[in-house]
């Protein structure tokens, strides 16, 4: 298969998928699983070693509302699936949600580490129109 893109075009995009994953407190494993491929795939991605498909792309905007003109170009403002518009019943779900689930778990963490959850959950949120417990869950255990 032949590249399209350059060496740099490949790492710039890699590092950009690196950017959104971490601001999802995903680890490789749970960001290559989300976007269906293999755990060595998926940081060949990420250390622009392989190209990144139209597929992933597509994902990424599914499930992430990642703008794939983001993906391939970048910009200073990072990625680019802030709302200008807030899901007011989306945020409220996913805030109380958070609070539950550190209560449930009797976990106390700083204001930092719990915006990185919140940011993490509302944005999966948003996507998939609820918000998902088990990842929840996931997110608070390794947090602790």
């Amino acid at each position: 298969m032949s590249q399209l893109a350059t060496d740099e075009e490949r790492l710039a995009v890699g590092q950009r998928l690196a950017k959104i994953r971490q601001e999802l407190c995903y680890s490789q494993v749970t960001m290559a699983a989300a976007l269906g491929v293999a755990l060595r795939t998926y940081q060949s991605y990420e250390q622009g070693v392989r190209e990144v498909p139209g597929t992933i792309f597509r994902r990424l905007k599914k499930e992430f509302l990642i703008d794939p003109a983001w993906m391939l170009e970048g910009d200073s403002a990072g990625p680019a699936h802030r709302r200008a518009v807030l899901d007011e019943e989306t945020w409220t779900k996913t805030y109380w949600a958070v609070e539950d689930a550190l209560a449930e778990a009797d976990v106390k963490l700083s204001p930092a580490k719990k915006f990185k959850i919140f940011q993490a959950v509302y944005a999966q949120a948003l996507a998939s129109g609820e918000v998902d417990k088990n990842n929840l869950a996931t997110l608070v255990s390794i947090a602790a």
